[in-house]
């Protein structure tokens, strides 16, 4: 898989680089674990601050497009990212949702 990053943005309110690449590969497109492993060796970053958001196939060729984000601390990313992106990236575990309640018929008043 050859990673070639055209574009870093520093973002400096939010604490991170915003990365823009494009990964040659073989076959299928690659998952986002096989593209994120491929930017954390090109990039030489820890890959727990890295986020893989987009993984985009080109139409009739073995190139995919891909949308990063890479952050200084670990805290700005759990604070800055949705949680399905943080799970998607297995950085973090799915939070289980919350009952809804049964709406029911009212009681109804005893009968005299």
């Amino acid at each position: 898989m050859e990673v070639e990053v055209s574009e870093q943005k520093e973002n400096k309110l939010l604490k991170r680089k915003e990365i823009t690449a494009h990964v040659e590969h073989g076959g299928a497109t690659p998952k986002i674990e096989d593209v994120r492993q491929a930017l954390v060796e090109k990039l030489g970053v820890k890959p727990e601050l890295l986020v893989v958001l987009k993984v985009a196939q080109e139409a009739g060729k073995k190139r995919v497009n891909v949308s990063a984000r890479l952050y200084s601390k670990n805290e700005d990313m759990v604070r800055t990212e949705p949680n399905y992106i943080l799970v998607r990236n297995k950085l973090a575990e799915k939070k289980p949702k919350k009952e809804k309640k049964k709406k029911g018929k009212p009681a109804e008043a005893p009968k005299k």
